[in-house]
């Protein structure tokens, strides 16, 4: 039988109408974070804080004998060590304040080791009057009114689902061989990105449904998470509890459910960022106690996994001298451009148009299941591109980017693609740190990449183990990798990147870090560094700007465009270059997942403001290395695109893209060689469009005398646009007359 109450808020107490944030931690510490030569393991954590709360007390269960454990600076050495193997040891009540804690911190163990630690347990409680004792469970039981082994079980189907695809999810929820007493409150989130739960139209999008529920059940709101900002919460409750092994099955429809190929299985409550799958059930046994997870053996999981190959991409370099040995690259994806589960037969011929015209040799042989190359032939000075036809029907699939060979003598430098914003697992995005930098070398076809992930968010011994594989990836000449990370504090977020293979990691959610007028004058005059800021977390911009330290800023990201931003920057007199960017969130760099059709109104990650495709940045330079790259990035030697791999050259009476000089006269130069078909070129001057050149096919050559600038300070940018949509920003030139 099906019980339902819907019920109207403001037949709640105050308190469920603000139910918190559960404010008790309890970390297993089986995954503690080591590395060699360090004497202490380590983790991050989060722990919420409200007005109300005052202190904290913290608490070791462990067999170590002498631990010690130490929260960012500050150090705690034991002040009740109980009785026995394995017990409980007392660090004490702490004041809030004396934590300096701004959500995020590291802490670190001391005197404890690996083995200990898989057995070990820190509870962090604002109930500081609370004796703990006995085991896990009973810690749990004396914390928050019951164990997440009796909290209940979920199950979902379906539990596997085409990426993309509208979804209504069924979810049941069995309660545990304790029960739950009558007032208890069930939480289900769900993710800002899908529908938003509704229960008035059972036929829209969003809809909540009771399937089936062995006692009533009353849905109290729909409220955006309390524990995470991407996140939504359903919040019902049990007027007559439920008793061992009753059932409530709920189902939930959304039409847009995620694009990324990726698993979702969090249940512990350690960040805001965690990866719960739909309908993840948290209980409360009332409405003054915490919310508890359940056990994760007993949680449900869900995971998106690509559909069927429907899209082709190919790639070739950007501009490289003729005598190096170069490939064609190709990759295959799903619609929303994942990397298929499975190698597809492939009826392509390959075609390389330019100063010859020839067909490239394919056997249909993969590298992986998405990716193959093929060797090109020693080419002649020019632009070439390459195509995929169907070898049945004789439609073209797929055409490449263009590549530009020039000669051994030429001073032309080369063009080098990348992207420098991504991030994965180590913060608070999804997928394998290592696995970012081999697709985005091996299934991207890019020259450069580079991790920005948040510094609050991993250990001091995760950025050592970092820093290893960045430089672990590093090969001068053939893939650059920077090590660098993103710093987001009090006043904006900024990427900051070194050509050394290791770097100081300033965090900005800690008290000392947590302003820039304390991190840049640490870097000034190191010209192995560079730093850009995030936009759309850019903050005030000129009140913390060190010109010595940045040099670029993110023209576009998924977050979108923001060249508006960027011009009036420019015109209060910034110097700075234009990078495309990520801020990628699933392990990727340059080529997220994408929705053709959807750009700009739907999530294109798990974040439901990224609507947009990930920018890439061209990087003008005459060797790949790290060296030259963060020369390139501090000399604005660089432009952004959409994605669209477009060679572009910009000067101004000789001064090249980025640079700033003196002449007589303003005369525009640009060579460009875009992928589709250019619609238009437009020319800013000093923050105002001052001539636009109709398009005239893939490849344009301008010159342009601009006669009316009058003697003093200018500045001029260079701006494509494709009829595909893509687009590309040349960095600026200033230009003294």
């Amino acid at each position: 039988m099906i019980y339902i109450i819907l019920c109207l808020l403001n037949n709640f107490t105050e308190d469920i109408m603000e139910l918190p944030a559960s404010q008790d931690r309890i970390f297993e510490l089986k995954n503690l974070v080591a590395y060699p030569g360090n004497e202490f393991l380590d983790q991050v954590f989060y722990f919420p804080k409200s007005k109300e709360m005052k202190h904290v007390r913290i608490w070791l269960g462990t067999a170590a004998k002498n631990p010690e454990v130490e929260i960012d600076n500050l150090r705690f050495q034991t002040k009740e060590n109980h009785a026995g193997n394995w017990r409980w040891i007392d660090f004490g009540k702490v004041k809030i304040s004396e934590l300096s804690l701004l959500g995020f911190a590291i802490i670190r163990y001391y005197g404890l080791s690996i083995k200990e630690a898989r057995e070990s347990f820190l509870v962090i409680t604002a109930q500081v009057d609370k004796e703990l004792s006995g085991g896990i469970k009973d810690v749990e039981k004396q914390l928050w009114g019951i164990t997440r082994e009796d909290a209940g079980i979920t199950t979902i189907t379906p539990s596997v689902i085409t990426a993309g695809e509208p979804t209504v999810f069924t979810m049941t929820y069995k309660a545990g061989k304790a029960g739950l007493p009558s007032g208890a409150i069930l939480k289900l989130f769900s993710h800002l990105a899908f529908a938003e739960p509704q229960w008035d139209d059972p036929g829209a999008d969003g809809a909540v449904k009771i399937m089936k529920s062995d006692k009533k059940i009353e849905f109290v709101m729909v409220r955006k998470s309390v524990d995470s900002h991407e996140k939504t919460e359903i919040i019902c409750r049990l007027p007559e509890g439920f008793a061992p092994g009753d059932e409530l099955t709920v189902s939930y429809r959304s039409d847009y459910t995620y694009l990324h190929a990726s698993n979702f299985a969090d249940v512990d409550l350690l960040y805001w960022y965690m990866h719960y799958p739909p309908l993840r059930t948290m209980v409360a046994v009332g409405e003054d106690k915490p919310f508890v997870p359940l056990l994760a053996e007993n949680s449900h999981k869900v995971e998106y996994i690509p559909g069927p190959a429907e899209r082709l991409f190919l790639f070739l370099p950007g501009r490289r001298f003729s005598s190096e040995k170069l490939k064609l690259n190709g990759l295959v994806t799903d619609r929303f451009r994942n990397l298929i589960s499975r190698v597809e037969p492939l009826r392509i011929k390959l075609e390389l148009t330019g100063n010859i015209d020839l067909e490239l040799p394919f056997t249909g042989s993969f590298a992986d299941k998405s990716t193959f190359s093929v060797e090109l032939p020693k080419l002649e000075p020019g632009i070439y591109r390459a195509r995929a036809i169907d070898s049945e029907s004789g439609k073209a699939l797929a055409v490449s980017n263009p590549l530009e060979i020039v000669p051994e003598d030429s001073e032309k430098p080369q063009i080098y693609w990348g992207e420098i914003h991504g991030h994965c697992e180590m913060s608070d995005g999804s997928g394998d740190f290592a696995e970012m930098y081999r697709m985005a070398r091996d299934c991207f076809s890019f020259d450069f990449a580079a991790s920005g992930d948040h510094a609050c968010y991993f250990s001091d011994n995760e950025w050592e183990w970092m820093q290893d594989v960045t430089n672990s990836f590093n090969d001068p000449g053939k893939f650059c990798t920077l090590v660098g990370y993103e710093w987001a504090g009090k006043q904006g977020h900024r990427n900051i990147y070194t050509s050394r293979g290791r770097m100081p990691r300033y965090r900005g959610m800690l008290d000392e870090t947590h302003h820039l007028d304390v991190v840049y004058p640490q870097m000034i005059d190191d010209e192995e560094l560079v730093a850009g800021p995030h936009t759309r977390h850019t903050g005030d911009f000129w009140k913390h700007h060190q010109p010595e330290v940045e040099r670029f800023i993110e023209l576009c990201s998924m977050w979108g465009q923001f060249e508006d931003l960027v011009k009036d920057l420019l015109v209060e007199g910034a110097v700075i270059g234009f990078t495309g960017g990520g801020d990628c969130h699933e392990g990727r760099v340059g080529f997220s997942v994408e929705d053709p059709g959807r750009q700009g109104r739907a999530s294109h990650t798990f974040a439901k403001d990224l609507t947009h495709k990930c920018g890439i940045t061209g990087a003008v330079m005459p060797g790949l290395s790290r060296k030259e790259m963060i020369k390139a990035l501090r000399e604005r030697s660089i432009y952004a695109t959409t994605g669209a791999r477009i060679l572009l050259d910009f000067s101004v009476s000789g001064i090249p893209m980025g640079g700033q000089g003196k002449a007589d006269a303003t005369v525009i130069n640009a060579t460009i060689h875009a992928c589709s078909k250019i619609d238009d070129v437009q020319l800013v001057h000093n923050g105002e469009l001052v001539k636009s050149f109709p398009g005239t096919g893939m490849d344009m050559e301008i010159t342009w005398k601009h006669e009316d600038a009058n003697p003093g300070k200018h500045w001029y940018y260079l701006k494509v646009i494709q009829d595909d949509g893509e687009h590309a920003w040349a960095s600026p030139v200033w230009i003294t007359l």
